[in-house]
């Protein structure tokens, strides 16, 4: 548990030193793995997962081409989203469909 934490810690580090870089318009697009990037999220809200009782499940998400850090950011923000605001219904379900854009 704190050799995970610690890793997580120097991840946020090297998170925060490439946040700086996207601020100067320096943003790298590489194929980004969405299943890892939700699958470390998860990782980082389990404590908060545990607490709440939550169940999170879902589908095979693609690979994409875009920057690792705004992936990570938007996938942590849609999942903190559903901790902050509160589920009228008693339980919360996203079952989406996405597949890749058609090449032309």
């Amino acid at each position: 548990m704190i050799s995970a934490s610690a890793n997580r810690m120097l991840q946020l580090i090297k998170d925060v030193l490439n946040f700086s870089e996207l601020s100067k318009g320096n943003t790298p697009m590489e194929p980004v793995e969405l299943n890892e990037i939700v699958d470390s999220i998860i990782s980082d809200f389990e404590l908060l997962i545990a607490d709440t009782g939550a169940k999170i499940t879902g589908t095979e998400l693609p690979t994409v081409i875009a920057n690792p850090l705004q992936m990570h950011q938007l996938f942590s923000n849609l999942l903190s989203q559903f901790f902050i605001v509160p589920c009228t219904r008693g339980s919360f379900r996203n079952h989406n469909n996405v597949s890749p854009r058609a090449r032309h």
